[in-house]
């Protein structure tokens, strides 16, 4: 129940059983008995079911527009390269465990990671560069180990 002045009553936001009581004479009426108060078209609007905007919170918060800044949401449909991203990290993991074939799994993660990446992962970047950096080593110790066996049998 929530008082109310005949000069002060606000004239939307009420909802049609919400109950009032005049201050000044103490009488408990239901809000869409009482004259003036528009239910969801606003001042002058016949009596209508208020909508989901006219009820507002039941908390007493206000609701607001986000602000969007010019930029999009991200994709929803699909799995927005979750599934891509999971195979990019299971590249490069088998690029440290097993490398043979060589090259092959940084290679493929990079695929994946920059599949993922384009469908909008959030961690697409890191598993790129994960796997461009095991790319690197493994280059590097296959250079290396090309130039130890060289040494070792003194063809240099």
């Amino acid at each position: 129940m929530r008082r109310f002045s005949t000069s002060g009553l606000p004239k939307v936001g009420w909802l049609p059983t919400t109950e009032l009581e005049n201050e000044s004479t103490g009488a408990r009426l239901l809000a869409s008995t009482v004259p003036g108060i528009a239910f969801g078209g606003g001042i002058g609007a016949p009596n209508q079911p208020p909508g989901p905007s006219d009820i507002g919170d039941p908390y007493g918060r206000q609701s607001y527009d986000r602000p969007n800044h010019g930029y999009s949401a991200r994709p929803t449909q699909g799995d927005a390269g979750a599934q891509d991203l999971t195979i990019a990290w299971i590249m490069a993991l088998l690029s440290v465990i097993c490398g043979i074939p060589p090259l092959l799994w940084p290679i493929l993660g990079i695929n994946y990671a920059s599949k993922a990446q384009a469908k909008g992962s959030r961690g697409a970047n890191a598993a790129r560069i994960t796997c461009i950096v095991l790319l690197v080593l493994q280059v590097l110790g296959w250079l290396a180990y090309g130039a130890l066996v060289i040494l070792a049998n003194g063809n240099l």
